[in-house]
């Protein structure tokens, strides 16, 4: 039974197929011969596709079946479909739509379409000028704002998002598809026309929305771009998700179209991507997304790249909020065949403009192409800058972040709010100031701003030298003031480093008068220059200073020709001038030293030497000065300042602090020990023509103060000499000082007052090194001399001369006590002699200490010195006349002891007048020689002879004494009778002999009694007795001639 039944079966199947074979065999030669025509189906589907409530009437033509090839085989058509308004007027045409029809409707005696496609025909897409979006089917060119429709749309959207319902044929639709339609985009509110003349949009309802896919070919400037995508849209929602994929376009056609878009016009790129976005069905922008990517091409932008910057290749990813109305590119890869860009973005649409804020990095850039990428009109002086003085080198790991306006994209002007980030540098070349050798091999790091950019160097040479460090400052970069401050910090040879600062137009070291050659040490400077940033700036618009820490140093032939060492030595330099100091060996000589010098021409000064030091006898004589024992010893410290004017005139001031120092000054018979505190300065002028001038000196001690100045000749030999104050103790005088024909000096002193004292004394300070003084030509004027501690001369005038420490010739005249006058004269031509004369003997003597018991009288002494055989001898004699003795001790004594009583109260009293003295005495080796001096008066007469020897301070004296002189010598000149009453010449008739020896404060005296009573033989004959007469009467000294 089972076998029978399926065989059955099988033969009805094969039958079937058989049928369906042959019926399909038929309909295709059917179909073949043309369109099967269905016009009974037509009333079907207008009722169909108008259903309840449409705002516009469809009417079709016909209805055909027909063979659309093997991807749809069969069709049911419509032809010719018409929408029209309910005025009449045709508001979309069609020339075929494919239908597809519900099986279930079908069963249901219902001609229910499911599927539409749209062939061919125009289709319109119109933004109005409000932004609203409108689809129209046909070609409504030149139809007013007001006559567009997308009622057909909008209807068949409506169909789409139905529910399937009997009483509703088109509730049934399931899919719409438009295909191979011409597409017109009319962007009226940017007024810009686009064409797609192939395009395929299908609908589909799937899931409760509506979604959507399209392919289109847009021409874009005569180029075609390829755009496909998909959207979909939930019904009783107003938001529609767009996703669109397209190639082929060029981004400056589209912003040749798109005036909002103006500012990409010079960006020639081919862009492929992906947009997705989501809009609102009143066309308002939502939200986007996109993924775009481009290959080779270039920005053509004339403001920033004249030549074009070349781009191989883009890649941009990032959104949009049309909440915020807000771009962000979270991704922007480009790659300018070379160097390669990437950042982020964020652009916001602000009026008729664009503000853009993002972080872009550029990963390697080599200097030498950096003109390609910097735009000219941005920062253009710092451009400038760079171009010129970094010429190669590679920046890496560029990041910025920045902040652009565009305040009209019609425009494209571009302004930059803010702009900042980092970079580095490696193997790179700065010329840092014109002249000076470029940094080399340079490592640096930098960040920047819109109105800065500060670079870190690390590492870097310039020349021989090794850069330590450095950083470069480029200021006010958003102003016409642009600013570059340079710091560099070098080190190694000083050799180089002074050849580096010497170079043209700097030339440092030759306006010093230096060679950098020859020059040993270790330097470790910083460099500062500052200077605006503009390349015509000269030397003097550049700002340089530098610090220089100089060690192990030896420079040759530096100050004075001196070779200056040091183990360290501060340099400070900068426009102005420079500054070297420290502690350093100048020659042999420890000593601390500041040089100063000054470039600038107003100064009044182009350099100083300033330097500190202690001398003593060695240093001083490696400092090249003379050797000045004994009259400078021990060690000296020394402040030297030399200062050299602009104009040729030189100044050295010197102060001397002598307290460890011993000076001694001969001819002012003063000494300062080593220890009592001491100072002097002096101030020398060196001339052009190399005269030296002492402008001023002065010495203070203690017990000494003495300045003046010195004048030279162009031969160095003294012109004139100043003193203008020499106090010591009493003195108070100035001077004046000039040569003289003998090659001596005259010599003027005037003041008020002079102590000789030191110059009467044995001079203590004296040494064996003494030497000779030179010859002098003396004229003093003093209102006061002393000689010892009580007395002085007033109103003294001299005239010396002297040769060969000797004084040839001395004229003097003074005043003693009430204006007594007294002159002295010397010479020493032909022989030496002496000459003094005093108005008061008395006063004269005691002045001189010599005697003190005379009053009155006037003295008058002549002396000579002996022939050659006693070369140190003088004779001369002492005339005294009119004057009185008092108080005389020892002849009081030898009165006593004559007994002559009344005589001796007249000297303790009113005292003895004599009339005359006259004293022959010879003078040498300290021994005074009296030969037969006499004195003679109204009471007394008195003879004297022998020695007083100053050195041992002992006396040897005898004579006669004649008391009533005056009656003696009556008697002893009468006619033979008084020769042979007194005896010889002076004698007297009564008379007396006396003796005085020993020492001169406490002699010893004796007296002759007897002799005052014998005539003048028998006187002699006793004289004899005592020995005071020898028996041939050679002495005939022992009784002096009276006459």
């Amino acid at each position: 039974m089972i076998v029978r039944t399926t065989r059955v079966l099988a033969e009805i199947a094969a039958a079937s197929l058989l049928g369906i074979m042959l019926l399909t065999g038929a309909a295709a030669w059917r179909l073949s011969q043309g369109p099967v025509p269905l016009n009974f189906l037509t009333p079907h589907f207008e009722e169909a596709l108008n259903g309840h409530g449409a705002p516009f009437r469809v009417t079709l033509e016909k209805t055909i079946l027909a063979w659309a090839g093997w991807e749809r085989t069969l069709d049911i058509r419509v032809v010719d479909v018409r929408a029209t308004a309910k005025n009449g007027r045709l508001i979309a045409q069609v020339p075929e739509i494919s239908v597809s029809v519900s099986v279930r409707g079908l069963l249901q005696g219902i001609v229910a379409p499911t599927s539409l496609d749209l062939i061919g025909g125009s289709l319109q897409l119109v933004r109005r000028k409000n932004g609203e979006l409108a689809m129209t089917f046909g070609d409504l060119t030149g139809e007013g704002e007001d006559s567009i429709r997308d009622a057909v749309f909008e209807r068949l959207i409506e169909v789409l998002s139905a529910e399937p319902s009997p009483d509703r044929p088109a509730s049934y639709l399931r899919r719409v598809s438009i295909l191979d339609a011409r597409l017109r985009i009319d962007d009226r509110s940017a007024g810009v026309v686009w064409g797609a003349p192939e395009t395929n949009i299908i609908l589909l309802r799937e899931d409760g929305e509506i979604q959507g896919t399209f392919f289109t070919q847009l021409d874009i400037g005569g180029s075609i771009t390829a755009v496909n995508g998909a959207a979909s849209w939930q019904p009783n929602s107003d938001i529609i998700r767009i996703d669109t994929e397209f190639s082929g376009v060029r981004t400056d056609r589209v912003a040749a179209k798109l005036p909002f878009l103006k500012g990409l016009e010079s960006l020639r790129l081919n862009v492929r991507g992906r947009v997705g976005s989501t809009i609102t069905l009143d066309g308002e922008l939502r939200d986007a997304n996109f993924d775009l990517v481009a290959g080779q091409g270039q920005a053509t932008y004339s403001a920033f790249w004249p030549s074009g910057l070349p781009i191989k290749s883009a890649h941009i990813q990032g959104s949009f909020d049309g909440d915020t109305g807000s771009l962000e590119i979270d991704k922007l890869l480009v790659d300018l065949d070379g160097p390669k860009l990437s950042g982020r973005t964020t652009v916001l649409k602000l009026g008729d403009g664009l503000a853009i804020d993002g972080v872009v990095t550029i990963d390697r850039l080599k200097l030498e192409a950096l003109s390609r990428y910097w735009p000219g009109n941005v920062a253009s002086r710092p451009r400038k800058w760079v171009l010129e003085n970094m010429p190669s080198g590679i920046v890496e790991g560029t990041k910025a972040t920045l902040s652009l306006r565009i305040p009209d994209l019609a425009t494209g002007d571009i302004r930059v709010e803010s702009f900042a980030g980092k970079l580095r540098l490696r193997d790179t070349t700065i010329y840092h100031v014109k002249g000076l050798p470029p940094i080399r091999k340079m490592a640096a790091t930098a960040v920047f701003s819109r109105d800065r950019f500060i670079g870190t160097v690390r590492s870097g040479v310039a020349k021989k030298l090794k850069v330590r460090s450095a950083s470069v400052r480029l200021t006010n970069l958003d102003k016409d003031t642009e600013q570059a401050d340079i710091d560099v910090t070098v080190e190694g040879a000083l050799e180089d480093a002074l050849s580096m600062i010497d170079r043209p137009p700097l030339g440092f070291v030759s306006l010093l008068g230096m060679q950098p050659t020859g020059v040993s040490g270790r330097t470790t400077t910083d460099l500062t220059f500052s200077f605006p940033i503009d390349r015509s700036i000269e030397l003097a618009d550049v700002d340089i200073r530098g610090r220089a820490r100089l060690t192990d140093i030896n420079v040759p032939n530096f100050a004075f020709g001196r070779t200056i060492s040091a183990d360290s030595l501060t340099l400070k330099v900068d426009k102005a001038g420079l500054e070297l100091s420290g502690e350093a060996n100048v020659g042999l000589v420890p000593a601390t030293i500041k040089w100063i010098e000054r470039f600038d021409e107003k100064e009044p000064y182009k350099r100083r030497y300033e330097a500190q030091a202690v001398l003593d006898k060695d240093g001083r004589k490696a400092a090249g000065l003379p050797d000045l024992s004994p009259y400078l010893t021990g060690p000296v410290s020394v402040d030297l300042s030399y200062l050299q004017a602009v104009k040729g005139k030189k100044e050295l001031a010197l102060k001397f602090a002598l307290k460890n120092a011993g000076l001694w000054l001969p001819g002012l018979h003063w000494r300062k020990q080593a220890g009592e505190e001491g100072v002097a300065w002096l101030s020398i002028d060196l001339q052009s023509d190399s005269t030296v001038n002492i402008r001023q000196f002065d010495l203070r001690t203690g017990t000494l103060s003495l300045d003046g100045s010195v004048a030279f000749d162009e031969n160095r030999a003294l012109a004139r000499a100043v003193i203008g104050k020499f106090k010591h103790g009493r003195t108070n005088v100035s001077a004046t000082i000039a040569p003289h024909a003998d090659g001596g000096f005259n010599l003027d002193v005037r003041g008020s007052e002079f102590d000789a004292t030191p110059f009467l004394k044995e001079d203590d300070t004296t040494v064996p090194q003494a030497t000779t003084l030179p010859n002098l030509h003396i004229n003093a004027t003093l209102d006061r001399i002393w000689f010892d501690e009580e007395k002085s001369f007033s109103n003294l005038s001299a005239r010396l001369t002297g040769k060969e420490g000797e004084w040839q010739k001395i004229d003097a005249t003074g005043h003693l006590g009430a204006g007594h006058e007294i002159k002295l004269s010397y010479e020493v031509a032909p022989i030496p002699q002496l000459s003094i004369k005093a108005a008061n003997a008395g006063e004269t003597l005691r002045a001189l200490d010599l005697f003190g018991t005379m009053q009155g009288g006037t003295l008058l002494l002549s002396a000579r010195k002996s022939d050659k055989k006693r070369p140190e001898a003088w004779i001369g004699t002492l005339d005294v006349t009119d004057f009185v003795m008092v108080k005389a001790p020892v002849l009081a004594k030898v009165l006593t002891n004559l007994s002559l009583t009344g005589i001796q109260n007249n000297l303790s009293g009113k005292g003895i007048q004599f009339v005359k003295l006259d004293v022959p005495f010879e003078f040498e080796n300290d021994i005074f020689k009296i030969l037969n001096a006499r004195s003679v008066g109204s009471e007394l007469g008195i003879t004297v002879e022998g020695t007083v020897d100053r050195g041992k301070d002992v006396v040897d004296l005898r004579g006669t004494i004649v008391p009533a002189y005056t009656i003696n010598s009556v008697l002893g000149n009468i006619p033979v009778l008084g020769t042979l009453l007194t005896g010889k010449k002076g004698s007297g008739v009564f008379a007396a002999t006396y003796k005085i020896g020993g020492s001169v404060d406490n002699p010893k005296i004796s007296v002759n009694p007897l002799a005052a009573l014998a005539p003048g033989f028998l006187r002699n004959l006793i004289g004899i007795f005592d020995g005071s007469i020898k028996p041939d009467g050679g002495n005939s000294s022992v009784i002096p001639d009276t006459n």
